[in-house]
């Protein structure tokens, strides 16, 4: 009576650490400043909406597969499938600038060679000239 428990909490301690948490973490780091609200919010309600499709076909795919072994193989398939698309597709973001990765998607010059707002302050000896040279430079989105 309680390995169902167990089994069913184990679920969902591993689906926690899993592909459940993709889209709420990658979203603050793969969109782009100026549209980070509205992506995050349309990657959100797209995760919920599919969340709820997937428990709401528990039961028909029950009949159609030919029970819960078959259920639980299915999903498990797409879990895989996932896995290898985010290992295959999704850039590595650790330890990178927010620049570097809006770099990487928008296929431009490496973000290395840009100066950010961040630089600019930094710098502590730094004639007039040399300081609009700098500001002209910063991306302004």
């Amino acid at each position: 009576s309680w390995v169902p428990i167990v089994c069913l909490l184990g679920f969902v301690c591993a689906s926690m650490m899993g592909l459940l948490s993709i889209p709420w973490t990658l979203t603050a780091e793969l969109f782009p400043q100026n549209i980070r609200s509205i992506g995050h919010s349309l990657s959100f309600s797209a995760a919920n909406i599919l969340m709820f499709v997937a428990v709401q076909s528990y039961r028909p795919l029950l009949s159609l597969l030919g029970g819960p072994h078959a259920v639980q193989w299915f999903f498990a398939f797409f879990s895989i499938l996932g896995f290898f698309f985010g290992l295959c597709f999704l850039p590595e973001t650790h330890g990178k600038k927010l620049s570097e990765i809006e770099a990487y998607f928008e296929k431009k010059t490496p973000a290395k060679s840009r100066i950010n707002a961040s630089d600019v302050y930094s710098v502590t000896t730094v004639n007039k000239n040399e300081m609009e040279q700098m500001l002209k430079r910063i991306e302004v989105p």
